[in-house]
């Protein structure tokens, strides 16, 4: 299996390589911030084929272990496999992982995402940061064009404002308006 994602994972990029040289002889005149693009965006895709694939190692490598339930210690049965979506700043993963539930204390959890400190956003914590932190100087429209240009990475400007009024970290209501106004 490890082999069979490993020669999948190589062939892809071989592809890719030659995609980028293919590019590279057909836009011989173009800029640096065209290459920088289009580099860019082929290794959020090769780098989002490869966070699958770990994941579900990971996920394999965890469901053969016992969960005992973080409330009463009873061991948990593994209910399904659920899909997760996650989005971080080197590509976007879907996956499958073991959800598993306690009958005594009814307590439900997905080993997996914890192990990996996910919450329920799609988003990563790193992406989540860059976007208050952005978004501490900027409005929300911008905040989402900047986030996108720096990472390759499209985000609704709704989503910036979502992720920066859920974090503990958002800014007052008063300060934003100000920031706002400036730009």
């Amino acid at each position: 299996m490890a082999n069979d994602r490993r020669e999948t994972f190589l062939a892809e990029a071989a592809r890719m390589y030659d995609e980028i040289m293919l590019w590279n002889e057909e836009h011989a005149e173009g800029s640096l911030e065209e290459l920088e693009s289009f580099l860019r965006e082929k290794r959020l895709a090769l780098m989002s084929h490869l966070l699958t694939n770990v994941l579900e190692l990971r996920a394999e490598k965890l469901a053969e272990e016992p969960h005992p339930s973080p409330s009463c210690g009873v061991l948990m049965a593994s209910e399904a496999l659920r899909a997760r979506y996650a989005q971080t700043l080197e590509g976007e993963a879907r996956f499958q992982r073991a959800y598993y539930s306690c009958r005594t204390c009814s307590e439900w959890i997905s080993p997996l995402d914890r192990h990996l400190g996910l919450d329920r956003s799609a988003w990563s914590r790193s992406i989540q940061e860059g976007i208050t932190a952005l978004r501490i100087s900027l409005p929300v429209r911008r905040a989402a064009n900047i986030f996108q240009d720096l990472t390759g990475i499209w985000i609704s400007p709704s989503t910036v404002y979502r992720l920066n009024h859920k974090k503990k970290t958002s800014l007052p209501l008063k300060q934003i308006k100000q920031a706002e106004e400036i730009w």
